[in-house]
C-alpha cells in the first residue's frame, strides 16, 4: 500500500485530487493499517521512520492520480 504521512480524509477522490504537499511511503497492508490505528507520530517513532517519507513530485502525483508518466 502507498501510505500518506498525514491523512487525506475519507471521501476524497484520490484519482482527482492533487497530492502535492503530502509525503508517502510504501507499506504492507498490515503496517498501513497499523499506521492508521496508532497514529502517524507513534508509528514513525516505533519504526524509526522520521526521515523516510517521500515528498510527492509531479511524476508521483500523476501516478497517484492514475495518469500516464510518458517522458
Amino acid at each position: 500500500d502507498l501510505a500518506h504521512h498525514y491523512a487525506i480524509g475519507r471521501g476524497k477522490n484520490r484519482k482527482t485530487m492533487d497530492h502535492y504537499g503530502y509525503e508517502v511511503l510504501a507499506l504492507c497492508r498490515e503496517h498501513h493499517q497499523s499506521q492508521h490505528d496508532m497514529g502517524v507520530e507513534s508509528f514513525d517513532k516505533l519504526h524509526h521512520l522520521e526521515n523516510s517519507w517521500i515528498s510527492v513530485d509531479d511524476r508521483l502525483n500523476k501516478m497517484l492520480r492514475g495518469e500516464r508518466n510518458d517522458e
